[in-house]
């Protein structure tokens, strides 16, 4: 009895228990070697790149963003990451499903003091709700809100905590 199946793209031929493996092409061979070497290399960076970032923070929050010390009495809806990385403080929320909700990044100066941010917000799809770019040395704040389209939906610049420009967009992109 011969029966031939194909297994993670081999075939393999079974004759009385005798198994003999067939490429099905070089092709084939050459995109599972580039998929298992892109993993590689990812794993890789990954693995890199965590040596390097010292002090992570882990923190899990409830469904009102307050925080859990203990994860076995409440259920947590968001993860926050914080870390810093060659001057520049990376604070990122999670949902569980692994959605980013936000994204700050800020520099730092040789006093781990904030010079500039940028605060981002995302939608669950994962277009940009709205940024937030503020600097703390010149006191300068502009605040960008985005359509679920990815369209400018609002934008405002504040120097020193007052309004300076305000703008308005329909969600075809057209000022209004």
């Amino acid at each position: 009895m011969t029966r031939w199946g194909l297994i993670f793209g081999i075939r393999l031929k079974i004759e009385n228990f005798k198994y003999e493996i067939l490429l099905v092409s070089d092709h084939f061979t050459s995109l599972v070697k580039k998929y298992l070497m892109r993993k590689f290399t990812f794993f890789l960076c990954f693995i890199f790149q965590s040596f390097f970032v010292f002090g992570q923070s882990l923190t899990f929050f409830d469904s009102y963003l307050l925080p859990i010390s203990d994860t076995s009495k409440v259920d947590p809806s968001y993860l926050r990451i914080e870390f810093i990385e060659n001057g520049v403080f990376h604070d990122q929320l999670y949902t569980l499903d692994s959605v980013k909700v936000s994204h700050l990044i800020a520099l730092l100066d040789e006093n781990n003091a904030k010079k500039s941010q940028q605060l981002t917000y995302y939608y669950p799809d994962g277009e940009v709700s709205s940024k937030t770019k503020m600097d703390f040395e010149q006191d300068i704040k502009v605040e960008m809100h985005y359509y679920p389209n990815g369209k400018l939906k609002h934008s405002a610049t504040f120097n020193s905590g007052k309004l300076e420009a305000e703008k308005y967009f329909s969600q075809n992109g057209e000022e209004i």
